[in-house]
């Protein structure tokens, strides 16, 4: 069952086999935690080419839901913008 990351909470309640794939998510950049492509972001890729369903996204992330991909993009964006700002790029 996919779970939230990131939190410190949700950290306590991954099994083993979900706290490896959650490593290798971070680790790896073509990693994702769905058999269904076998693990390979590539293969998900091909078979949605103009976005994946945030249903999909989630399980790949091992995120709680479908709900959850918003937050989860909204902190990835949150955070690139601050390092491109730390960074002296002009975001305007």
């Amino acid at each position: 069952m996919p779970l939230h990351h990131g939190t410190k909470s949700s950290a306590l309640s991954l099994s083993d086999e979900d706290k490896e794939k959650l490593e290798r998510i971070r680790n790896e950049p073509d990693f994702i935690a769905t058999r269904r492509f076998n693990f390979s972001l590539t293969k998900l890729l091909e078979r949605y080419p103009d976005g994946a369903p945030d249903n999909v996204i989630a399980a790949a992330l091992l995120l709680s839901g479908p709900s959850s991909v918003k937050s989860f993009y909204n902190k990835i964006v949150k955070k690139l913008r601050e390092k491109m700002v730390n960074s002296g790029i002009d975001l305007t």
